[in-house]
């Protein structure tokens, strides 16, 4: 029984491995055809491919860090691994106008 148990823990490993693989260039895939040549940084990636394998993503960067190149490239990326030519939508929360105000105003003072 271990020896199953090895074998499919080692599977497991190897099938996260590759899916780990596609994802990344789903990602950059996504984003060089959206005109990014220099593609993403390490931490973009990060977050991009947790969210392309089904994770739930909290990611905090400073600003003009590229946060939203994650979610921009998002549609293509699903698009790319599921092959589909359906539009795919990716909805994002954010309080970009607060944090624009909050800027604004320190500047100003």
């Amino acid at each position: 029984m271990n020896i199953i148990n090895d074998a499919l823990c080692r599977i497991m490993t190897l099938y996260d491995a590759i899916m780990a693989i596609s994802l990344r260039e789903a990602a950059n895939e996504a984003v060089a055809r959206l005109g990014y040549d220099r593609g993403m940084k390490e931490e973009q990636l990060e977050i991009t491919t947790k969210f392309l394998s089904g994770r739930d993503v909290f990611a905090i960067l400073p600003t003009g860090f590229g946060k939203s190149l994650c979610y921009a490239c998002l549609p293509l990326a699903f698009q790319l691994l599921e092959g589909n030519q359906g539009k795919q939508i990716v909805i994002v929360v954010t309080p970009l106008t607060a944090i624009m105000k909050d800027q604004v105003i320190y500047c100003i003072f």
